[in-house]
């Protein structure tokens, strides 16, 4: 891999900046779930996402199968973590309008979607286990509320950071703007409408479920050459020590330089609007990079090309 191109994802990883959001399971405050066990949300707005956050969602996700709530909780708190940067109100009506669907909360954990889930998120780590990674989006997109490419590939990167990342509006605008999707991907990204949205992002979908199959090989290869590199490109974002790669970080690279790259005017003088805007809801360094996120791009695609996947 060009060290150029190497050095950028690296900078990209270690200037990663979305929040840190989650619900924990407690004995004690909260939202009663459950006779001694309450739901709790926890919105650290000054803390990015970091290892703590992954290893908070990971072990939630892989509970024993007799603890079914915390697999509930656990695809609760990747839907409060996804939409925290529309505003701590909005993550949680959402989380809620998973967890409960559409009931009272001072009901309790409802017994019919706590065990669907629990039964979706064994399924698919049972699918985890043969790389099968369009199967394991659909199997968690199966759940209300998890339908959908860009949630659904959300709790799959936390079921299985190693091997798989996020696929949403953000990345698939991305790579359909910079001409990386085929190259990346070998196939065209998800089709979208005038917002950069997906129009058919449906989980059951084949070509979904290719894209997102063949996304998660691209990281994979991503993650293996950044490794072969040797520790002067380990990452560290806030985390003290530096970090190996894994499939989720090289995602989270990804994301960060679409927020950096911004395309170059159509005619002179023409300015570009909200491109290279920072977000609101972030939280990271305002630190600027010693390359162009234009440069970026051409040195991916350019890996991309010469090693294609199929």
């Amino acid at each position: 891999m060009n060290p150029n191109l190497a050095g950028a994802l690296q900078w990209c990883r270690d200037h990663y900046d979305y929040p840190w959001a989650a619900i924990a399971l407690s004995f004690n405050n909260g939202i009663q779930v459950a006779p001694g066990k309450y739901l709790q949300f926890d919105d650290r707005a000054s803390r990015v996402t970091d290892s703590c956050l992954d290893l908070h969602q990971f072990i939630l996700l892989h509970a024993p199968v007799p603890d079914p709530l915390a697999a509930w909780a656990g695809c609760g708190s990747v839907i409060y973590w996804g939409f925290s940067t529309y505003g701590q109100n909005y993550a949680c009506a959402r989380a809620v309008r998973f967890l409960y669907g559409g009931g009272a909360q001072n009901a309790g954990a409802p017994p019919a979607i706590v065990n669907a889930t629990a039964a979706a998120v064994e399924q698919a780590t049972r699918s985890c286990f043969n790389h099968d990674w369009g199967m394991v989006l659909d199997d968690i997109g199966q759940l209300r509320e998890l339908g959908q490419l860009p949630f659904a590939s959300k709790v799959v990167a936390f079921l299985s950071p190693k091997y798989a990342g996020v696929y949403d509006n953000r990345i698939n605008n991305f790579l359909l703007r910079t001409g990386l999707d085929t190259p990346l991907l070998g196939c065209p990204a998800v089709p979208v409408n005038g917002r950069g949205i997906m129009q058919y992002a449906r989980t059951s979908s084949p070509r979904n479920q290719a894209v997102y199959q063949r996304w998660c090989k691209r990281l994979r290869q991503l993650r293996d050459a950044l490794r072969g590199l040797g520790p002067n490109y380990a990452w560290r974002c806030t985390e003290r020590r530096p970090q190996g790669w894994r499939a989720v970080d090289v995602e989270r690279a990804l994301f960060r330089l679409s927020r950096l790259w911004v395309p170059k005017p159509s005619s002179p003088g023409q300015k570009n609007k909200g491109q290279g805007r920072r977000q609101s809801g972030y939280v990271g360094s305002s630190a600027r990079p010693g390359f162009d996120g234009g440069d970026v791009v051409d040195w991916l695609r350019k890996y991309c090309e010469s090693h294609p996947i199929s």
